[in-house]
């Protein structure tokens, strides 16, 4: 599979509600993780999907397996554990340049702050990076949240220090 054929499945799923994660066996239930397998598009509309199940799900759609094991597989901490592991993790850098497809990681920290992932989806015509669009799932105060499209500035800079801290090139993660 290509990353097309990735960014074309991902797109399906825009507009599914974010499932916020609160703590717990990731591995108990099918949602919002989706460690395991696809299930139908019905069950994931009805029961929505967090920024690691939105990247399990397009890692299952490529035919390859979810990182981890035991209750917190698929978690953002064991993918960064994975990536770690793998020594592919990079640290985020504004200033260069990365392909559609490389995806962003904010690492877990707590319950709290479960970091996030993120795909790089469109780049911006004149290549100014504060204007590149990611697709993912996040969580907002208006709507509760949903997979969609964001500017990749507005979301890193949601923190004033940076919300994304590392990136990971598409032949590491879904190639």
């Amino acid at each position: 599979m290509n990353i097309e054929e990735v960014l074309t499945f991902a797109e399906s799923l825009i507009g599914i509600k974010y499932t916020l994660w609160e703590g717990g066996s990731l591995s108990k239930n099918i949602h919002p993780f989706y460690v395991n397998k696809i299930p139908n598009i019905e069950y994931i509309k009805n029961n929505g999907l967090n920024c690691a199940g939105f990247i399990n799900l397009l890692t299952l759609k490529s035919g390859k397996h979810v990182p981890g094991s035991g209750e917190y597989k698929g978690g953002t901490l064991s993918w960064f554990n994975y990536f770690e592991d793998k020594k592919c993790l990079e640290i985020f850098n504004c200033r260069k340049s990365y392909p559609v497809g490389a995806l962003l990681l904010r690492k877990y920290r707590s319950v709290m702050d479960q970091g996030h992932l993120a795909v790089l989806y469109e780049l911006d015509k004149d290549n100014i990076w504060f204007n590149h669009k990611i697709i993912h799932s996040y969580y907002d105060e208006e709507d509760c949240g949903k997979v969609g499209l964001s500017m990749l500035g507005s979301s890193h800079y949601y923190i004033p220090e940076g919300y994304y801290e590392y990136i990971i090139l598409p032949k590491n993660w879904i190639l």
